[in-house]
């Protein structure tokens, strides 16, 4: 959820001019946020059949592996109530997430929307005279992160949680490779159980990815307008 509202809020940066257009061509607040809204309910339903089929590709690689154990079901079909379960997830995550900023899009004011103009910046005593010393690099990172804060604490929440997950995963690993032999479970059980730790890994570094990509992508496209003003005073492009 932290990465999708990210995502949002990336997109809606975006999507400014466009929300002028649509209410100057007599789109009312309701029509635009039901616009946006729906955009992303069909990027949501989409990417969970994309999910749906990558799950059931990936399914069978751990059920195999078990096959030889003790009680061994292999793998369940993919039923409809299945289906409909994990596109329910995903349209409920994406509802959740993309509410807020619709309904802050739609009510917009027009004039500003088409103009597009730069974000006014929160003058904060404390953050000015804490960034002051820093060396420029620092200050206008610290200065474009305090522009968004409710972006950053998303940010830190979507990494924190991913950083968490591999932890846990790093210390089940260190714990089966200390089972085999103690009787606790056998061989062919530590395999299994590191096959899924494997890849479950695999999902959650491809997520950190992803999320590092979004966070920078949207920051990006957040604090173009900063961005032109810092090297019109002279910050070059590598700062």
């Amino acid at each position: 959820m932290a990465g999708l509202a990210v995502l949002v809020g990336g997109r809606m940066a975006d999507q400014t001019r466009r929300v002028g257009l649509l209410k100057a061509v007599g789109g009312t607040p309701g029509l635009v946020a039901a616009v946006l809204l729906a955009e992303h309910l069909l990027v949501a339903v989409v990417a969970a059949a994309a999910g749906l089929v990558i799950g059931a590709l990936s399914a069978p690689l751990l059920t195999e592996s078990s096959a030889g154990l003790v009680g061994g079901a292999g793998t369940a079909p993919l039923t409809w109530s299945t289906a409909g379960l994990v596109t329910g997830v995903a349209l409920g995550v994406a509802v959740v997430a993309t509410a807020v900023p619709a309904v802050r899009g739609a009510r917009s004011s027009t004039v500003s929307a088409l103009a597009d103009a730069a974000r006014p910046p929160r003058r904060t005593g404390w953050l000015i005279a804490l960034s002051a010393r820093l060396p420029v690099p620092l200050l206008l990172a610290l200065r474009v992160a305090a522009r968004r804060p409710r972006r950053v604490v998303l940010g830190v929440a979507g990494v924190a949680v991913t950083v968490s997950g591999i932890y846990v995963l790093l210390v089940l690993n260190a714990f089966l490779g200390a089972q085999p032999g103690t009787g606790a479970y056998t061989d062919a059980q530590v395999a299994v159980l590191r096959h899924v730790l494997l890849v479950w890994t695999v999902f959650l570094l491809a997520l950190a990815a992803v999320n590092a990509i979004v966070i920078t992508w949207a920051t990006v496209l957040d604090n173009r307008h900063t961005s032109a003003l810092a090297r019109a005073l002279g910050a070059t492009p590598a700062r």
